[in-house]
């Protein structure tokens, strides 16, 4: 990867075009999606505003910020990881059913089936107040919580429908209430754990190389040599 070199830039510094930009990071300028994924590369390292084709800089991030770059994905199965989700909750859901009672199992609610598979804390009433220590509103918190237990509980969803479809449990559910059974090759299900553990090692690994190959941090820059 190019460095982009931002020793030149300073707040409220006006550059007056993207080429100028360029020319004072320190690297050629490109065009069309090249120029989209160069912008956000600059806008790990600087914070701007577009006035017409200028740039006014409001802010150069310190060289000690880490860069987080995105890898490409390396294996088909990475683009989709709602997949790895889904195959993941399943082998855990079908393990944590085969070994409760029926009774634990009956009129359960999505927040019962998330504590069970360890998916989130028992609830034990008590109300938990957000800090504003970094500008985030208490509405912007309550938002990204909804969206992602709304997230999860299509995961689970798609989860318990493919143990159903595969014809290891059969599931009941009314205004987010599940009941769940097992089916007639719950005999199967017991014979083959030890194929359970083996896929659940497998995704485990799969989980670990998405991260490594997608979120984790690339490269620092800070330099070393100062």
């Amino acid at each position: 990867m190019v460095r982009i070199d931002t020793s030149k830039l300073h707040p409220g510094m006006i550059v007056k075009n993207y080429k100028e930009l360029c020319k004072i990071l320190g690297i050629e300028p490109k065009t069309s999606n090249s120029k989209i994924r160069q912008l956000k590369e600059i806008e790990e390292l600087i914070s701007y505003q577009k006035s017409g084709h200028a740039f006014i800089i409001k802010e150069v991030y310190d060289k000690k910020t880490l860069k987080f770059t995105l890898s490409k994905p390396r294996d088909k199965r990475y683009k989709n990881p709602r997949n790895i989700y889904t195959r993941y909750i399943s082998q855990i859901l079908l393990q944590v059913i085969n070994n409760c009672s029926e009774k634990q199992f009956s009129n359960v609610t999505f927040k019962d089936i998330c504590v069970l598979l360890g998916l989130v804390e028992i609830d034990n009433n008590e109300k938990y107040v957000f800090k504003n220590t970094d500008g985030t509103t208490l509405e912007m918190t309550q938002e990204q919580r909804t969206l992602s237990i709304q997230k999860m509980e299509s995961i689970l969803k798609s989860a318990i429908t493919s143990l159903v479809n595969k014809g290891y449990i059969t599931c009941q559910h009314t205004e987010r209430r599940y009941t769940f059974s097992f089916s007639a090759s719950i005999n199967v299900i017991n014979l083959s754990e030890m194929d359970v553990q083996r896929e659940k090692q497998m995704l485990h690994e799969e989980f670990i190389l998405f991260i490594t190959n997608n979120y984790l941090r690339k490269e620092a820059v800070n330099d070393t040599s100062n």
